[in-house]
């Protein structure tokens, strides 16, 4: 993590040149006013933080970005593609600047070094603002889709969802295109299985760690943050049941996803030990905290001290 980051375009002689980055600048303007080098104050390990990937996914959704023109479709993130100009609000910009401020930016833009491929953690001219809205929109349907499909087969969430994908083209006032919710449900888990691997197949790799008692065992890395926060929708998918999943009481949206596995490596950014769900983070926010202890258990309360009166009162009554 990087003391400044910022959001600008690049400009030329003749002004502005493409769409705005997300970026870090190398030097910076401290409290003197002099010019100082942007230095790297923090390192984290982006999988450490179980709620890193559905907090990025509600962006969308909880700080109502601008989204306007955006739809799911089915191409490989090496082809860059045209977005629309609606993103590139000041809107959009307040929250992905402050999103980049805490967790760095997402990764897209190729690092200037010869050979594998690699994300410059500067960001720059692959971290523009419209791609960010982008992929903050689809983690969002991604997870939506997840959730309507794995706990109450939400059929109308679904339909909803692919009315905005370019693959299923459901126009609206169409009639629902699934049969049942069983085929519902099928369709989006195919959906998001999708879009895991298309980011996936640039910003994960396979990889081999070895174990204290020298085994070697089968784990997963990433390139980038955006790597790192599919993976962990990878886990999602994958996982049986609910295990290492955490859900709010009041909504059911999935708040944490802890990795199947420890990972066993300390020299990695996804370093050694099993990652532990943080112990006050059990609700969606605190509107819903509220909510959930007013509805089942203040209400139940005042309705039992209020059939206590009834009964006292009427037990008066017929004395």
């Amino acid at each position: 993590m990087y003391e400044v980051y910022s959001c600008n375009h690049v400009y030329d002689r003749s002004g502005p040149v493409g769409d705005r980055q997300l970026y870090t600048p190398p030097r910076r303007r401290n409290e003197d006013g002099e010019i100082v080098e942007n230095k790297v104050v923090r390192k984290y390990a982006p999988l450490r933080d179980a709620a890193l990937f559905p907090n990025f996914a509600r962006l969308a959704e909880d700080q109502k970005m601008d989204t306007q023109g955006l739809y799911l479709r089915r191409e490989r993130l090496e082809g860059a593609f045209a977005l629309p100009d609606e993103l590139d609000t000041e809107k959009n910009r307040t929250v992905a600047l402050d999103w980049i401020r805490r967790y760095g930016v997402l990764g897209l833009t190729p690092h200037p070094r010869t050979g594998t491929w690699w994300p410059d953690p500067r960001g720059g001219e692959g971290d523009t603002l419209k791609r960010f809205v982008y992929e903050a929109w689809v983690a969002n349907a991604s997870l939506r889709l997840y959730e309507a499909a794995s706990s109450e087969q939400d059929v109308s969430t679904i339909e909803s969802i692919f009315r905005l994908s370019d693959h299923y083209r459901i126009p609206e006032g169409s009639a629902p295109r699934f049969r049942s919710p069983k085929q519902a449900r099928r369709a989006a888990l195919e959906e998001v299985n999708e879009q895991v691997e298309t980011r996936l197949e640039l910003h994960g790799f396979p990889k081999t760690y070895e174990r204290p008692d020298g085994a070697f065992m089968r784990s997963f890395g990433f390139r980038s943050l955006l790597g790192a926060m599919w993976l962990q929708m990878w886990w999602l998918l994958t996982t049986t049941g609910e295990e290492g999943i955490s859900r709010c009481p009041w909504c059911n949206r999935i708040i944490t996803i802890e990795p199947p596995v420890p990972v066993e490596n300390p020299q990695h950014t996804n370093a050694r030990g099993k990652y532990k769900t943080r112990k006050d983070k059990t609700y969606c926010n605190d509107n819903h905290r509220a909510k959930h202890f007013y509805h089942y258990e203040r209400k139940p309360l005042k309705e039992k001290i209020a059939w206590r009166k009834a009964i006292a009162a009427e037990q008066r009554n017929q004395t």
